[in-house]
């Protein structure tokens, strides 16, 4: 999976997806020992050293009520999260997972919030071995209900696209 965040949180970027800055996280044991649930949660153990994950956002508030989500002061920019997601065949983003969005309060409102898009291990294909070829060019249809309702068909891709940059090998 850190290969697919790593990946991911690039194509992200470069479409203007609104997400957390991107950083290495060093794990060290005594927070590990402090969480041992750590253990369990992931498909494979957090072991101590650096991880890939984001800069620290305080306060930011996971999984939020799917109310809330059609609240964000920045609805404009889900077309950029739904096209990411499709470009991407992201398998994790959908009515039944609130854990891979984050609220944080909008710097440009008193009392507003901004929703960010983090979590990108199930881009690309989830595994990086014999099978990936399967899932190249298909989306598996995977979508938050409340940010599609203020997806505009007509800028979906052309917004998301518009903002990647062109990267040329020489």
């Amino acid at each position: 999976m850190p290969i697919n965040e790593l990946i991911a949180s690039q194509v992200a970027a470069a479409m203007g997806v609104p997400m957390p800055e991107i950083a290495l996280v060093h794990i060290g044991e005594l927070f590990l020992e402090a969480n041992p649930q750590l253990e369990s949660f992931y498909d494979e153990p957090v072991t101590a050293g650096f991880q890939f994950g984001s800069k620290y956002i305080s306060p930011a508030y996971p999984a939020p009520h799917a109310c809330l989500i059609a609240l964000a002061d920045n609805t404009k920019d889900f077309s950029k999260i739904i096209a990411f997601d499709i470009a991407t065949n992201n398998a994790d983003r959908c009515e039944f997972n609130y854990d891979n969005v984050l609220l944080v309060p909008d710097p440009n409102s008193v009392d507003g919030f901004r929703l960010l898009s983090i979590d990108h291990g199930h881009c690309i294909g989830i595994e990086w071995d014999h099978t990936i070829h399967l899932t190249a060019g298909k989306w598996c249809g995977s979508v938050m209900p409340e940010m599609a309702l203020y997806a505009n068909a007509d800028v979906l891709f052309r917004e998301a696209l518009n903002a990647a940059t062109v990267v040329t090998c020489e």
